[in-house]
């Protein structure tokens, strides 16, 4: 249960002129991993999950496990995995995009399942994480799934995040649950309070729009995104870039 903490990546999947980008998403991978991400998320919903093909799905799995190998956690969900293995399993739970929440007392149940090891939690009540929590015990690691209310999560209980700032700021994201997790409460909010408008300038528009067009300014890959989503704003993007300006990461 021990690898069960820390900065968690939910990574972006990179597309030029509609096209699965490899030499974008290896470079993506290596800001991860330099970042010190404990794992990396691939083909969920910050990586535009429905819109990738079964081909692209094994093709990004396969080129994440092996720059991940010894380095960092991979997590990739699919029905017929969880019910043919018996690897550590992490919840889903995220309104925002399902349209109906986990119950606690449903996840108290699920976690019953010997390899159903932990959550993330993001309906963005942590009313909600402190049941889980409290319910179901050091046995099970509950995750934010809102990098505004990492810090707060974590307050709580909470032993990482699966994150979407963690695409730009590895370092520091991985840095925050760190320094929680260390007892260096103060750094810790220190780190969350110099992010706190970054984030918010991320989730400006529907993700991943806005964290696209953040790699896109920092050279890492495209913006391209794949429809029903579309390109962000000229206000955003302006957003975005005056954020990524102000935290030092952008001249």
């Amino acid at each position: 249960m021990a690898d069960w903490q820390g900065s968690f990546t939910a990574l972006v999947t990179p597309f030029h002129n509609g096209i699965l980008d490899e030499q974008a998403l290896e470079r993506l991978l290596d800001y991860q991993l330099a970042g010190r991400s404990a794992g990396i998320i691939p083909c969920a919903t910050t990586g535009e999950g429905p819109t990738i093909s079964s081909e692209e799905f094994r093709r990004i799995l396969e080129l994440t496990l092996r720059k991940a190998k010894g380095k960092a956690a991979v997590l990739a969900y699919t029905k017929a995995v969880a019910k043919a293995t018996k690897l550590p399993i992490m919840l889903y739970n995220v309104p925002s995009r399902t349209g109906v929440s986990l119950d606690p007392a449903t996840v108290a149940r699920l976690a019953e399942i010997d390899n159903i090891v932990a959550i993330k939690e993001a309906s963005g009540s942590l009313d909600q994480a402190s049941q889980i929590i409290g319910q179901c015990g050091d046995r099970f690691a509950v995750f934010s799934g809102d990098d505004s209310l990492t810090l707060p999560m974590l307050a709580v209980g909470a032993r990482g995040v699966v994150s979407v700032v963690a695409n730009v700021l590895p370092k520091d994201t991985a840095k925050l649950v760190a320094c929680f997790l260390e007892g260096k409460v103060d750094e810790a909010r220190k780190i969350h309070l110099k992010q706190f408008a970054l984030v918010k300038a991320l989730f400006a528009e529907t993700s991943p729009g806005p964290v696209k067009c953040a790699l896109n300014l920092l050279g890492l890959c495209h913006a391209d995104l794949r429809m029903p989503l579309v390109d962000v704003s000229d206000g955003t993007r302006k957003m975005v870039k005056e954020e990524l300006k102000r935290y030092g990461i952008l001249k």
